[in-house]
């Protein structure tokens, strides 16, 4: 009895030992993957113009980067005449990590942020926007309030999606953000009955002026008819709720 245990159990350490170098192996190539997976994320985002408009003005138009973030600190660092007072912002977004980043080396160089003309400041442009201390705004600029995605950067998380066991991302919640700006916005927010925008990923768009109005207490449409309008223009995308 005892002896044929023992050999029972010596198959099995002997078969463990035979397994485990090739799952050693298919672990190293998943996780080799999908690091090369996260590194290429980023780097597929379209590039970020960082341009002088003029001797004191700095445009800055598309995705909120780190390397947009270096191109920003490379060209408030480099020496000119006449200091710069302003950045004009046209962005959909991008990196809440590097949006910090670049609110704070604009206060730190005293600049002014504005949204451009007709232009958008959408998801993680809106922290970069808030925490900005300077603004100069523009009644016609739109402000897009949504739920973003953050990517998780780490060999477990993208193992485990490579397998199908689970997501490299998770949700980024815009309420901080939007109570911040104040009570009266998430409160607009939170009523729309369709759905909640700050948990839709597509969200709403609001121009500066109705956010201001909105602020007063006076907001000049529903939290629904600004969903709809700025969700429901396409209708072979359009969300359900668009054709009820």
């Amino acid at each position: 009895m005892f002896p044929e245990k023992s050999s029972k159990k010596n198959k099995i350490i002997l078969c463990c030992f035979a397994v485990l170098p090739a799952l050693t192996i298919i672990c190293e190539i998943f996780l080799d993957r999908s690091t090369n997976d996260y590194i290429d994320y980023s780097s597929a985002m379209p590039p970020t113009s960082v341009a002088w408009v003029n001797d004191s003005t700095l445009s800055f138009d598309g995705p909120i980067t780190g390397a947009a973030y270096h191109k920003l600190d490379a060209a408030l660092s480099t020496p000119r005449t006449q200091p710069a007072t302003t950045l004009v912002i046209n962005s959909p977004g991008g990196d809440a990590e590097a949006a910090e980043k670049i609110a704070s080396l604009l206060n730190t160089h005293n600049l002014k942020i504005e949204v451009a003309p007709n232009g958008l400041c959408a998801s993680a442009c809106v922290p970069l926007f808030l925490h900005t201390t300077s603004h100069v705004n523009r009644e016609n600029a739109a402000f897009i309030f949504h739920q973003g995605l953050s990517f998780r950067m780490d060999p477990y998380h993208g193992f485990i999606k490579t397998l199908g066991l689970g997501s490299n991302t998770a949700p980024v919640l815009m309420d901080p953000w939007v109570k911040e700006w104040g009570p009266p916005l998430f409160e607009f927010l939170s009523s729309c009955t369709d759905i909640n925008p700050l948990r839709s990923e597509i969200g709403i768009s609001l121009t500066w002026s109705e956010i201001q109005a909105i602020l007063k207490g006076h907001p000049q449409r529903s939290c629904d008819a600004a969903l709809r309008a700025y969700q429901c223009t396409d209708n072979e995308s359009a969300p359900p709720f668009c054709k009820q």
